[in-house]
């Protein structure tokens, strides 16, 4: 995969790219409803223009013979421009609503699919930045600034037409100021954009430190370190709103500067209008309804002036959206992946395993890494913080593909596989338990949507959740706040060990499963995962010796090496790493 960073970066390079184009797929599926939504745009600017004809009439003979018979059809050109007003709101704000829906599930999706590395390199607060604050600034083009920029530019062309049609002597006039507006427009524009991106930018970073500081504010106030974050997030602010200062100064200018342009024209217009009427070139009602004409050409002008600078706004906005859709996952999936045979034996092979993080570094997490797990066995992974260990549990779930090497399941190489199909055949209790903001009963059933309460329940009592569950206000139902905030380390673990009972897999990973357990609470828990363990393939990562006895055989890494594999009892006649580390952790801790 493209290193995120350097691939937004290059966003630079690339600003040619013309990302709203990226938009059409999504509107396509919304033809009908467009279709309905243009038409009521081209009523509600036909029904403006043709007040101008009304004004004429009334100015030129109106008030003598036909004023009743006016008055009506300006009443009905008004009842359609109401109509029409109506139609054209609903089905665009509508519209606007299901199209950035799409768009944002599209991006969550893609999200879903990316591999963990993706997220270790790009910031929470970016990708929020990106799925929510320019997803709206495109959802504002859809539903305002399109719609305003068709209406204005049918005005402008009808109104030009009608202008011709009245006095092609002042018409030439006014729009001789074109070639300066586009000019102005052009070069504004540019410099618009680019400050939108920035500013857009700097709100991605401001949301990243508010979310980082927000999600450890335990850790904030327990350091005392409040009077810091609010100075370092106040300067983010003060740069935010220099960033957004010299986007409104440029956009003020450029709005100014068309003002000036349009209506100094329609004044000069006027002056030689008077001349035209006292010459009796063109009547009193037709300057009446031309000047009428282009006021509306006018504020037409500004308006799609106004929405040119929200289009370059939504345009740095698709950018960001669509260059996170164009990343692609580091794991490369086949499109016709091998299927794993139901039941699977859960055999586990590494074979001459190497594999880096990053592919910018030297530093490998894991160095010619060879490992057989036969079904039903049970194999622990000991070594210092560092030594590679997690690591071999992220190659096995298909968060990575391996830099040298394969890695096999019953067999099949993983590289063959669909993730979802290997990651289906396993369970895994975290060092770090993840409970999502939900009930209870949710979360233990996370990797079993299906299960009904009794399964739910049964899972709870083996893994012992069941005796402070029944003590929350509505049970199983009980809101379990924010991250699992409610409960305690040792409780959020029992919560990940009745969700990987509940989904009875044929490969258990335990990453020190039983690490935040008090020594009463452990030796129950033990003899639940004891059952959960039996007839299946157990890897555990252990610092506990009551863990690393229970396996077949233990596996030593030091640096992403193997240094040793054995039972607990020959590796410490090895008097090697094992038998330092038994003393110093596993005997201490007995």
């Amino acid at each position: 995969m493209e290193d995120p960073i350097k691939y937004f970066i290059s966003r630079k390079k690339r600003k040619e790219k013309k990302y709203l184009r990226n938009m059409l797929p999504f509107c396509k599926r919304y033809m009908g409803y467009i279709f309905v939504a243009f038409l009521a745009i081209t009523l509600t600017a036909a029904s403006t223009l043709l007040l101008g004809v009304g004004l004429r009439k009334i100015v030129d003979n109106g008030l003598l013979t036909q004023f009743n018979l006016i008055i009506t059809y300006m009443g009905v050109i008004v009842l359609v421009l109401g109509t029409a007003t109506y139609l054209r709101y609903t089905f665009v704000s509508w519209l606007a609503e299901k199209i950035i829906g799409d768009v944002r599930k599209k991006i969550y999706a893609h999200l879903l699919s990316l591999s963990p590395g993706f997220f270790e390199r790009l910031s929470t607060g970016e990708l929020l930045s990106r799925m929510n604050v320019d997803t709206t600034l495109l959802q504002a083009l859809v539903s305002t600034s399109i719609p305003i920029a068709i209406r204005n530019f049918m005005l402008i062309i009808g109104g030009v037409l009608l202008m011709f049609k009245t006095s092609m002597y002042l018409s030439v006039l006014m729009l001789s100021i074109i070639p300066v507006l586009l000019t102005v427009v052009y070069y504004m524009g540019q410099r618009i954009r680019r400050l939108t991106t920035n500013t857009q930018r700097v709100v991605a970073e401001l949301s990243s430190y508010s979310e980082e500081t927000l999600n450890a504010v335990r850790t904030v106030q327990a350091f005392c370190h409040e009077e810091e974050d609010k100075k370092a997030y106040n300067e983010r602010v003060q740069s935010l709103v220099a960033a957004a200062y010299k986007r409104i100064k440029a956009r003020a200018i450029m709005s100014t500067m068309v003002v000036f342009l349009v209506f100094g024209s329609i004044t000069l217009i006027v002056h030689l209008g008077v001349g035209q009427v006292a010459g009796k070139f063109i009547t009193l009602g037709e300057l009446t309804s031309f000047l009428f004409y282009g006021l509306n050409v006018g504020w037409s002008i500004s308006n799609f002036i106004e929405v040119f600078s929200d289009v370059q706004k939504a345009a740095g906005a698709s950018q960001r959206i669509f260059e996170l859709l164009e990343v692609r996952s580091s794991v490369k999936l086949r499109e016709d992946p091998v299927k794993i045979p139901k039941p699977s034996d859960g055999e586990i092979l590494f074979d001459q395993v190497s594999f880096s993080y990053s592919e910018f570094s030297d530093a490998q997490a894991l160095i010619d890494f060879s490992m057989h797990v036969k079904p039903g066995q049970k194999v622990a992974l000991v070594g210092p913080s560092g030594s590679g260990k997690t690591t071999v549990f992220h190659l096995l779930m298909r968060f990575y593909d391996p830099t040298v090497g394969n890695i096999y399941y019953d067999t099949l190489d993983l590289k063959d596989l669909s993730p979802t199909d290997i990651r289906s055949q396993m369970a895994i209790v975290p060092q770090e338990p993840v409970v999502f903001s939900a009930s209870a009963y949710d979360n233990i059933r996370y990797g079993s949507p299906n299960a009904n309460f009794d399964a739910v329940r049964a899972a709870a009592e083996a893994a012992l959740v069941t005796e402070f569950v029944d003590r929350l206000p509505k049970g199983y139902y009980s809101y379990l706040g924010s991250r699992g905030v409610t409960l305690s380390t040792g409780q959020r673990q029992r919560i990940a060990i009745a969700r990987a009972l509940l989904k009875n897999p044929r490969v258990l990973l335990l990453d020190e499963a039983t690490s935040a357990l008090d020594a009463q609470s452990e030796r129950l828990v033990q003899k639940a995962l004891e059952a959960l363990m039996e007839d299946r393939t157990t890897l555990m990562i252990a610092h506990r010796l009551s863990t690393v006895l229970k396996a077949d055989y233990i596996i030593v890494l030091n640096h992403g090496r193997i240094e040793a594999i054995g039972t607990h009892d020959e590796l410490m006649r090895q008097k090697g790493l094992y038998k330092r580390l038994a003393n110093l952790q596993y005997l201490s801790a007995n």
